[in-house]
C-alpha cells in the first residue's frame, strides 16, 4: 500500500483512537493501559513496519504523525477540549498499524460469513426469511434483554444457526436454534446483548413494554433513545423498530492471502456479485431522464416527510434562540481577539532590511486596509445575527402556526394515497416559504429550519420507503428502479458489509478485542437506517465464554466508542 495513503488513513484512525482514550472504560485485562508505552509488546510479535515496507518507513511515518499532531493541537484544544503529546500520538498510531499488519489477510480465526439482503422482487420482507435484520425477534420462551434504564433493547438481527450447520464454525458454537442480537440505544456509549434461542415456534415476540421510538428529542439535545435516531421522523411518529429485511448467509472460503495489498474475502465477493462494485444509493435525480415525472411528488408520503422536518425545526426553536443570543450577546468573540492581535502586530511592524520608508508605508497601508475590510465583514455578520435573532423572536408564533397547519394538511391523508395537482402545487409553495435564497440575506422562515429542506431528499425518502413498504406499494415503482435496487443495493459497500466471524473490522477493535471471536459485525446500512459513526456495530465473545455458552458475557462496540 502506498505510504502516503497509509499515513493519511493512520492519521484519521489515530485521532479517533486517542479521543476514545479520553473516555473512562471498565477495567479489562486484555486492553492495554493507555498510560503504558505503546511500544512495550515484543517486536517479534508485532514487527516494525520497516520489515515490510523498507528501511526508514517507520521513522518517516512517525515524523509525519508528530508534525500533524503539533499542527492540530491548537484546533483539538478549541474544538474537542484536549491535546496530545506528539510523540505519544505517533507511537500509538504506529503500534496500532504494527498490530494490524501482524494479522494476515486470510483472517485470524474463522473465514467470514457475509450477510446479504434478499432481493426485494421475490421476497416478502415482513414474513419470509429464516434470518433477518431489524424487525421483531422470535425468542420462544427466552426473555427480552433490557437496557440500563429498564426499557427493552432494540433488536437488530436474528441468525438461524442451521444455515451455518455445514460450515466449520468456532469450537463451542451452537449448531441449532438461532442467535438474536440487540442494541441498547438509550444512552451513549451504546451497549447490547445476544440471546441464544434453542428453539422457536417461528412467531415474532412482542416486547413486554413499548420500545422507545427511534426519533430525536426536542431542542436537539439528543434523542429518545440516547443519541441515536432514524432520520425523517418526529418523536410522535417514529418507528419503534428498524425495518425488517430477510438475509442470506454466504460463507467465504478464504485460505491464504493472495496479495499483500488485496483482501481475498473481498475478491470472493466480487466474483459472486460483480454488479455490486459501485456504491448505489436510491436518489430520485438519478432517474430524472429515464423515469419521466420522477421529480414530481405523487404520494402524500413526500408531503409528510417535509412536515416532519418542519415539526422537528419547531422543537429546535428554543435552542436556536439560545445559540443566536449567545452569538449576539458575547462581547468578545474569538474573531475579535484574532483581529485585535493582528492590529497589534501591524502596529509593531518594522520595515524589512533595505526596504525604503515609502515602500514600507505602502505595505503597511495595504495590510491595514485588509484588516479594516475584515472588521467590516465581522460587523456585517454580527448585524445579520442581530437581525436573525429579532426575526426569530418576532415570528416564532407565525412559524408554529405554519407548522400546525402543514402537519394537519399532510397527515390528513394516507401516506400512500395519490396527491392531486393542486396538492402538489401547495406542497411546492410551502417548501419555497422555508427555503433560503442565498442571494437575498433578508431574514425569513428558513431561519427556523434545522436543515435546508430539499424536495429531492423527500422524494428519495419516498422511493426508499416504497421499496420497504407493502407489496402493492412497491410494485408502483418504475421497473428500472426495482431492477437497479435488486442488482446494486443489496450488498453494502465493502467497508460497510455485514458479516459473522472473520478479521477485526477496525484497528481500534484489534486494540480492544484481540483474542475474541467476532460474532457479528453490522456496518452502516441505509436500508436499515443505520449510521453508527466511524465504525460498525460489533458483537464479540471470548473463546472461553463461547465454549461455556455464556452469552451474557458478549461485549459490544458501536461505532468508535
Amino acid at each position: 500500500m502506498d505510504l502516503v495513503i497509509c499515513a493519511l488513513v493512520l492519521v484519521i484512525v489515530g485521532v479517533f483512537f486517542l479521543r476514545s482514550l479520553q473516555k473512562e472504560r471498565k477495567p479489562d485485562s486484555r486492553v492495554s493501559n493507555p498510560g503504558d508505552s505503546p511500544l512495550q509488546p515484543p517486536l517479534d510479535t508485532f514487527p516494525s513496519l520497516d520489515q515490510r515496507h523498507g528501511e526508514g518507513t517507520e521513522e518517516r511515518l512517525k515524523n509525519k504523525l508528530m508534525q500533524y499532531a503539533q499542527q492540530q493541537n491548537e484546533d483539538w484544544r478549541e474544538k474537542a477540549g484536549f491535546a496530545v503529546d506528539p510523540e505519544s500520538y505517533a507511537n500509538q498510531v504506529i503500534m496500532c498499524k504494527r498490530k494490524a499488519e501482524a494479522i494476515p489477510y486470510k483472517y485470524r480465526y474463522q473465514p467470514p460469513v457475509i450477510l446479504l439482503a434478499q432481493p426485494r422482487a421475490t421476497t416478502e420482507i415482513e414474513t419470509q426469511g429464516r434470518s433477518w435484520l431489524g424487525g421483531l425477534p422470535s425468542l420462544g420462551d427466552q426473555p427480552w434483554p433490557r437496557s440500563r434504564d429498564g426499557s427493552p433493547m432494540h433488536p437488530v438481527a436474528q441468525i438461524d444457526l442451521t444455515e451455518l450447520a455445514d460450515i466449520d464454525t468456532p469450537e463451542g458454537f451452537p449448531k441449532t436454534g438461532s442467535l438474536a442480537f440487540f442494541l441498547d440505544l438509550t444512552a451513549w456509549p451504546y451497549s447490547g446483548a445476544v440471546t441464544h434461542v434453542p428453539q422457536t415456534d417461528g412467531h415474532v415476540t412482542q416486547p413486554i413494554s413499548a420500545l422507545p421510538r427511534l426519533a430525536r428529542r426536542s431542542e436537539g439535545l439528543g434523542t429518545e433513545t440516547g443519541s441515536y435516531a432514524l432520520p425523517g421522523y418526529t418523536p410522535q411518529n417514529a418507528p419503534r423498530t428498524f425495518p425488517r429485511w430477510p438475509i442470506r448467509l454466504v460463507p467465504l472460503d478464504v485460505d491464504e492471502e493472495t496479495d499483500e495489498n488485496s483482501d481475498p474475502a473481498a475478491e470472493e465477493i466480487w466474483k459472486m456479485l460483480p454488479e455490486t462494485r459501485s456504491t448505489y444509493y436510491l436518489v430520485a435525480s438519478r432517474y430524472k431522464d429515464s423515469c419521466p415525472g420522477i421529480m414530481t411528488p405523487t404520494k402524500w408520503h413526500t408531503a409528510q416527510k417535509f412536515a416532519n422536518d418542519v415539526t422537528l425545526s419547531r422543537e429546535w426553536i428554543p435552542q436556536n434562540i439560545r445559540e443566536l443570543r449567545k452569538l449576539v450577546e458575547t462581547p468578545t468573540t474569538w474573531q475579535d481577539q484574532a483581529l485585535a492581535e493582528r492590529i497589534k502586530a501591524l502596529d509593531a511592524l518594522k520595515p524589512e532590511e533595505d526596504e525604503s520608508p515609502e515602500a514600507f508605508g505602502k505595505r503597511k497601508d495595504a495590510l491595514r486596509q485588509r484588516l479594516d475590510a475584515q472588521r467590516d465583514r465581522y460587523e456585517t455578520v454580527r448585524a445579520q445575527e442581530v437581525a436573525n435573532l429579532e426575526f426569530i423572536c418576532t415570528n416564532a408564533r407565525a412559524f408554529v402556526a405554519f407548522e400546525e397547519e402543514l402537519a394537519a394538511w399532510a397527515f390528513a391523508q394516507d401516506q400512500w394515497a395519490d396527491m392531486e395537482a393542486h396538492d402538489v402545487s401547495r406542497l411546492k409553495s410551502d417548501l419555497a416559504r422555508v427555503q433560503e435564497d442565498y442571494l437575498d440575506k433578508t431574514p425569513g422562515l428558513h431561519l427556523f429550519m434545522h436543515k435546508r429542506p430539499s424536495l429531492e431528499d423527500y422524494l428519495s425518502q419516498t422511493l426508499l420507503d416504497m421499496i420497504r413498504g407493502p407489496r402493492a406499494v412497491y410494485e408502483q415503482l418504475p421497473q428500472q428502479i426495482r431492477d437497479d435496487f435488486d442488482r446494486k443495493a443489496l450488498f453494502m459497500r465493502w467497508h460497510d458489509r455485514h458479516k459473522m466471524f472473520g478479521g477485526y473490522p477496525t484497528c481500534h477493535a484489534l486494540e480492544r478485542r484481540e483474542g475474541d471471536y467476532l460474532l457479528l459485525s453490522l456496518g452502516d446500512d441505509y436500508l436499515e437506517g443505520w449510521s453508527w459513526g466511524h465504525g460498525p456495530a460489533t458483537f464479540y465473545i471470548t473463546p472461553e465464554d463461547l465454549e461455556q455458552q455464556r452469552w451474557g458475557n458478549v461485549r459490544v462496540d458501536v461505532g468508535f466508542q
